[in-house]
């Protein structure tokens, strides 16, 4: 009879030792490695959304009162067959019958950078382009060339420091208030002359440009490690190395010996 009891009593605390391990287990989460969207990707997100949200009430009110604005007549048109292929592409949900053209549009761009036209002008006006998607640099664009002062500042901006070393490459004389458009139709015609020529120079030229960007890009530098030099600071050198007998595109496909005497030049320019 003691020996009966005995078993009871263990099959008792088995029991209740399984029933609480089981309770353990069940009480932690179902996917302990699964993560949380990032608190910072999702306030981004939803500043883009409320970001576009205006701008959209910003067209609907323009359309209601039939004037100007910064929306151009199709923006309000039906949205196109490649436009809802490519939204879908994208996962981007939306109502296919009531989604026009420009809203179309404006979701296509929010996924893409600003191009680099526009980041041009709006550093010319001093406006930030950080994160700045393409959509964003466009409206901001149209905000400001709604005022006529700045499309003659923009139209009026001087020549580029690219375009101001072509004139100090073949010599020729910049005049006083050249524009950079106009600027730009001298270069192009004294390329397209010197093209048909077969001017040697005009490779050279070629050469030095491509040289002039791999030094503007930030990439670039850093993988020399090394701060931006001028565009003296690189004629230098490139006039030193043409000394010992290197040309401009031999140069230019082995940018390491201008490096190397960039940084003889001017020792500062390498990266602590």
């Amino acid at each position: 009879m003691e020996t009966l009891v005995v078993i009871i009593l263990l099959i008792i605390i088995y029991l209740v030792i399984k029933s609480s391990s089981r309770a353990g287990t069940t009480s932690k989460p179902a996917n302990t490695s699964r993560k949380s969207a990032s608190p910072k990707n999702t306030a981004t997100k939803q500043t883009s959304e409320n970001w576009l949200k205006d701008r959209w009430e910003l067209a609907q009110k323009q359309k209601l009162s039939g004037g100007d604005g910064i929306f151009p007549e199709w923006y309000f048109d039906t949205a196109t067959e490649p436009q809802l292929k490519k939204l879908d592409e994208l996962e981007l949900s939306f109502n296919s019958k009531k989604i026009t053209k420009g809203q179309a549009s404006d979701l296509i761009g929010m996924q893409e950078p600003a191009e680099e036209e526009s980041l041009k002008i709006l550093k010319f006006f001093k406006i930030s382009t950080r994160g700045i998607r393409q959509t964003q640099a466009r409206h901001e664009i149209a905000l400001l060339f709604k005022d006529e002062e700045k499309v003659q500042a923009w139209e009026a901006r001087p020549p580029s420091a690219l375009q101001k070393e072509f004139f100090k490459f073949f010599g020729i004389k910049l005049a006083k208030g050249t524009t950079q458009n106009q600027a730009e139709k001298i270069i192009r015609k004294n390329e397209s002359e010197m093209a048909d020529e077969d001017n040697p120079r005009l490779e050279e030229w070629e050469a030095y440009e491509q040289i002039i960007d791999e030094f503007s890009d930030s990439d670039f530098r850093e993988d020399y490690e090394i701060k931006k030099p001028s565009f003296t600071l690189i004629r230098k050198a490139m006039e030193e190395l043409q000394k010992d007998g290197n040309t401009y595109q031999y140069i230019s496909e082995d940018l390491d010996i201008l490096v190397e005497k960039l940084i003889e030049l001017k020792p500062e320019l390498q990266r602590e």
